[in-house]
């Protein structure tokens, strides 16, 4: 996430499409570990236009959905309200049991979800998906290598992702890079308005791997 577009609580009651998801989070920020940020336990603006974009899609029954630092698990729980096969990765642990705790919440079966602590300089073999998720994960141009090659490498055969994040310059190379691995981009543009949250102008692109 973006340390510039985080919405940090314990407790994140998000209204979107029509549907109210509740969140909970740590009840305080806990200390950061390592050379890189992560700020799992906010929500951010990127995450609620994904959110949005699933929810008004159609359904997801049947789809092996991935979401790539998952947070406290927006996205992910709404491709499960959708009909997903949900699974919910981060390089947190505790991001992981927030995530499957904030699914059930939200009336997604147990059955229907999974998470996996992920490593995305070694992921090793983290299975293949049709839906891959991901907001505000492309911040950081120093992870940018290393999902240049995860992303391909997790989509199923005709599968598609959708990365949520501000129109910047090392977001668009990043998206290049990926463009450069054989994936098809779709670029849709999207105002951010919620309460609670800074109005944003955000960038969803669909990034579809042939057949």
């Amino acid at each position: 996430m973006s340390p510039m577009d985080n919405h940090p609580a314990d407790r994140i009651d998000v209204h979107v499409a029509g549907a109210h998801i509740r969140l909970r989070g740590p009840d305080a920020p806990p200390g950061e570990r390592g050379e890189r940020l992560t700020l799992w336990w906010g929500v951010t603006s990127a995450a609620v236009a994904l959110a949005g974009r699933l929810l008004e899609g159609p359904s997801l029954a049947g789809t092996r959905a991935v979401e790539l630092g998952c947070g406290l698990g927006l996205a992910g729980t709404a491709a499960g309200l959708r009909g997903a096969h949900v699974t919910f990765t981060d390089g947190e642990a505790a991001a992981l049991g927030h995530a499957a705790e904030n699914a059930a919440r939200n009336g997604v079966p147990a059955d229907r979800v999974a998470t996996a602590l992920l490593d995305w300089e070694r992921p090793g073999d983290a299975g293949s998906f049709d839906l891959l998720l991901g907001a505000e994960i492309g911040y950081d141009y120093l992870t940018h290598g290393a999902l240049v090659e995860l992303i391909p490498a997790l989509l199923a055969p005709g599968g598609r992702a959708l990365l949520v994040d501000r129109r910047r310059l090392v977001v668009d190379r990043w998206i290049g890079r990926l463009r450069g691995r054989g994936l098809s981009v779709a670029i849709h543009e999207q105002t951010v308005e919620h309460e609670g949250f800074p109005r944003q102008e955000i960038t969803i692109f669909e990034l579809t791997r042939g057949g």
